[in-house]
């Protein structure tokens, strides 16, 4: 019974004491943030970039350093004929046609390089990045090479004309060229790159396949005007067409008389009488 009566005493004595701060406040501590620590220096730019044979790109990207230093860029392996706009912050570079050229056949060449970025209060401390620039191979076409696209001749005469075919992805060919359109024009390679074309048409030919008229000396004949075209080919699938036109006039029929004049006109040139 004591022992109760001396436990609710104490109770008593202890609810008389304020448990709040004498400012009638509760104060609640709160920790400070956590700081996170940035990058002293840093470069915004991507890992890797697609560009292509023959057209421009321009890569842009920025470069952080702590006040009041400036940022010094430099450049390791930097792509021939690539160049730094500093004040864009570009880096542009137009890839040749041979910048995408791989010897494994895969479509495609991985210029890599290596950005290094320092400050002016600090040239001793850096950071550096490495960027794959990835140049896809673009496969050109070829092209007929002709120093002209309209021929005319008569019949019984030969016409000889010389073609050059031109790849530039693969210079020194196979190549084979075809003719659609016209009968007797054979094709001969003289070189890899080099053709002739030989046409021969007989007489008769104009009258044969007479399709128009020619003015041809003393007046107007029949003549066979030919929409030809020429085509080349490579192993690599590619094709090009070049279209070119031939005109067979009407040799001039020569009479009995002409005849006798062209035979006494021999006879005179060789000094026979």
């Amino acid at each position: 019974m004591k022992k109760w009566i001396v436990l609710l005493g104490l109770m008593l004595i202890s609810c008389k004491e304020n448990p709040y701060p004498q400012e009638g406040e509760i104060t609640k501590n709160t920790p400070p943030p956590l700081e996170i620590n940035k990058p002293i220096l840093s470069l915004d730019i991507e890992s890797h970039y697609y560009l292509q044979e023959g057209v421009w790109a321009s890569i842009p990207f920025d470069a952080f350093v702590p006040e009041p230093g400036e940022p010094i860029v430099r450049f390791e392996n930097l792509p021939e004929g690539a160049e730094y706009v500093e004040e864009d912050k570009l880096i542009k570079w137009k890839p040749s046609f041979e910048d995408g050229d791989s010897t494994s056949g895969n479509g495609h060449k991985v210029h890599d390089f290596t950005i290094w970025l320092s400050s002016t209060e600090d040239e001793f401390l850096a950071v550096s990045k490495k960027v794959s620039l990835i140049v896809q191979d673009v496969s050109r076409g070829i092209s007929i090479k002709t120093s002209k696209t309209e021929f005319s001749l008569k019949e019984g005469e030969t016409l000889q004309h010389y073609i050059q075919i031109e790849d530039y992805d693969n210079p020194v060919g196979p190549f084979k060229v075809l003719a659609t359109g016209i009968q007797g024009l054979n094709i001969t390679a003289v070189s890899d790159t080099e053709f002739q074309l030989t046409f021969s048409p007989q007489i008769g030919f104009a009258k044969l396949f007479a399709n128009s008229r020619c003015y041809s000396g003393s007046g107007y004949t029949d003549c066979a005007k030919m929409a030809v075209t020429l085509m080349a080919y490579s192993d690599e699938n590619k094709i090009v067409m070049q279209d070119v036109t031939i005109t067979v006039v009407k040799a001039p029929v020569i009479t009995s008389s002409q005849q006798g004049q062209q035979s006494q006109s021999q006879t005179d040139e060789n000094g026979e009488m």
